[in-house]
């Protein structure tokens, strides 16, 4: 009797270490195929990543291009404003002092005016003087 439970443990214990082992296995494979797909996955998703940067990078140098050129076109602008500003200020300059010129010149010619007319009128008078004691 001793020998047949000798002889049923033994045949436990076998199967139960057959059962570990295919336990094991199993979860060996599992694990490995588990690493395998984190791997791949890993890979994957690096290779998405390096796209997007490679992708945000070239926008980001587009992009900076682009601002560097409206800077560039900015100053441009401000300089063509700033020298068309100080354009129009000589010619501000410029027309006032042909203005007065031409106030100064017409205030002149209006005394000449009239001293001519003062003059026109005297001998006007004189003349009609000279008329009428002749007649």
């Amino acid at each position: 009797m001793l020998d047949s439970h000798e002889k049923d443990l033994c045949e436990l214990v076998d199967n139960r270490r057959e059962k570990e082992e295919a336990h094991k296995k199993r979860r060996d494979t599992a694990i490995s195929e588990g690493h395998t797909a984190l791997d791949t996955k890993y890979l994957e998703q690096g290779e998405i990543f390096n796209n997007a940067r490679r992708s945000n990078q070239t926008s980001i140098h587009k992009i900076a291009t682009e601002l560097e050129g409206y800077k560039a076109q900015y100053m441009m602008n401000a300089e063509k404003l700033n020298y068309n500003l100080q354009v129009l200020r000589e010619r501000v300059k410029e027309n006032k002092n042909a203005q007065n010129q031409h106030k100064r010149k017409l205030t002149r010619l209006q005394d000449v005016l009239s001293q001519l007319i003062n003059r026109y009128a005297e001998t006007d008078k004189r003349f009609r003087q000279a008329n009428n004691e002749l007649t």
